[in-house]
């Protein structure tokens, strides 16, 4: 069974410690200091599988790294981090949120597209920024929804 907690920054969590040193390279621009942080882990049958963070930058809510293990579920693992970051940053009164992609792959650049996200005027570290408005709804696999439809 798939469940998901958010940590806050000072939380000494020891599965965010874990899979922060599991995805080193994926954040290694975030800053674990920053006060107005998040940390989501997506658990797997209780076993931690995924990190995503969100950190407020000049007044903007940025996704700043998502890790997740490579495992059968991993693309829905993903959407799902995705989505719950999103609404976190709406529950915390964001108008929109920020990502920024230092793996810039057409396959990263079509998902973010695929949730709303459009390039941004915005970069933060040179790297490509998307921005997506508002909040989120609706099923996290748009595929299986799909699918059951038909």
């Amino acid at each position: 069974m798939i469940h998901s907690k958010f940590y806050r920054h000072d939380d000494k969590n020891q599965d965010v410690n874990l899979l922060r040193n599991r995805f080193k390279e994926e954040f290694s621009n975030a800053d674990f200091r920053n006060n107005f942080s998040y940390n989501l882990v997506v658990y797997d049958d209780n076993k931690p599988v995924c990190l995503g963070r969100l950190e407020m930058k000049s007044g903007l809510f940025v996704i700043i790294g998502l890790g997740v293990d490579e495992n059968q579920q991993a693309d829905k693992i993903i959407d799902l981090a995705v989505r719950l970051l999103i609404r976190k940053a709406a529950d915390c009164g964001a108008q929109g949120v920020y990502v920024r992609l230092s793996d810039n792959t057409q396959t990263m650049i079509d998902f973010y597209k695929s949730l709303g996200f459009q390039l941004a005027n915005k970069n933060f570290h040179e790297e490509f920024t998307y921005y997506r408005h508002g909040d989120i709804s609706g099923d996290c696999n748009t595929e299986r929804t799909n699918e059951k439809k038909r």
